[in-house]
């Protein structure tokens, strides 16, 4: 069907700041309509996408997990981090939005950046069979988990990085393998991919490191909080499935590697990791190191959600505040505890009561 013009109340115009406080981003106009449409050909898609952003968005580390960065909210160069959250928080949900009514251009036009604007695209796969696919090329384990979703992630055929990927497969075997890592990471992992020099875990040297037991990822992957109107639930963790190329770069244990031409020497050396923090230096059964970014891409997200709590509304500033940063004021309690007994144990505290005392 043949796509209308824009309707004159209901499009969104971005861009349409004074001069002296410019925002970079696209200048074209916005349709309702179009989100809309954006959302309606995989609701659950859409969903997870939108709280992967949120994550990001509320997490005390935003400066450098929420990349992208929606353009549309970037004031002569300075993130105005203050306007996208007051502008997210405006969403009323996504069967609210689609019954239409609401006109905020600033929230249409993020909607659009983040549900279309990107190089790839989720997609929702059957969780039985698409689950039993991925046991089969990882291989099964005792301890495996059955995720509540699962997103296959469409790469863009102009993206560079998947069409050099592609290249290589024609030379090398692929296998698959599981990468876990907390909510807020993965906004900037589903569109940027996974970066060897961003790994904090060096204890095997530098690397991406993935598993083939699912069980190894699911701890490097806690819980967190949705967006405010997700219909998935209230929290979330994810992991992710990533093809990786069976390459002579890529560690692995002597056990585990699949090339069976190699050489006792060369796979030896392919199963120790030089900068490790071990004594041996081997890498573990089950263990991958990639070092090089192209050898290896994303396939799939594994969400495991909360659905006993699943929102409704919209969730409040403070509560979402909390939520989101619940590990930093346990330690702020933690640490107001010990000043607390200090006090108690202190010379003044004594005094002061002393001088209760005597009146």
């Amino acid at each position: 069907m043949a796509e209308e013009g824009p309707d004159p109340v209901r499009t969104a115009s971005v861009g349409s700041e004074p001069r002296s406080s410019r925002r970079s981003g696209s200048q074209s106009s916005v349709s309702v309509e179009k989100v809309i449409d954006l959302i309606s050909k995989d609701q659950a898609a859409a969903d997870v996408k939108l709280s992967l952003f949120s994550a990001a968005l509320y997490s005390y580390r935003y400066d450098s997990v929420l990349r992208p960065f929606p353009p549309m909210f970037t004031v002569d160069g300075e993130k105005d981090i203050d306007s996208l959250r007051a502008v997210f928080l405006k969403f009323p949900g996504i069967d609210r939005f689609c019954k239409g009514g609401l006109e905020d251009e600033k929230l249409v036009a993020l909607l659009h950046w983040l549900l279309n604007e990107q190089p790839v695209t989720l997609r929702t796969k059957d969780r039985e069979t698409t689950f039993a696919e991925i046991e089969a090329r990882t291989g099964r384990t005792q301890y495996s988990v059955a995720p509540d979703y699962i997103f296959q992630v469409d790469h863009h055929p102009s993206s560079v990085a998947a069409s050099k990927f592609e290249q290589l497969t024609s030379t090398f075997k692929t296998l698959l393998a599981y990468h876990g890592s907390r909510i807020e990471n993965f906004h900037s992992i589903v569109h940027s991919g996974l970066h060897a020099h961003l790994n904090k875990t060096s204890l095997f040297g530098y690397g991406t490191y993935l598993s083939t037991a699912q069980s190894v990822s699911m701890a490097y992957s806690p819980a967190g909080s949705t967006w405010q109107g997700s219909q998935l639930g209230a929290g979330m963790s994810v992991i992710a499935v990533c093809e990786v190329l069976d390459h002579p770069a890529v560690k692995r244990s002597e056990e585990d590697q699949v090339t069976s031409e190699a050489s006792n020497a060369v796979r030896k050396q392919r199963g120790t990791a030089e900068e490790s923090m071990t004594l041996d230096g081997k890498i573990p059964d089950k263990y991958l190191v990639v070092r090089n970014n192209e050898h290896l891409r994303l396939a799939y997200l594994l969400v495991y959600a909360d659905r006993r709590n699943t929102r409704v509304g919209t969730t409040s500033g403070v509560v979402r505040f909390c939520q989101q940063h619940s590990f930093l004021l346990m330690m702020f309690c933690y640490v107001l505890i010990l000043m607390l007994v200090g006090f108690v144990r202190s010379d003044v505290y004594r005094r002061w009561t002393s001088s209760l005392d005597e009146l």
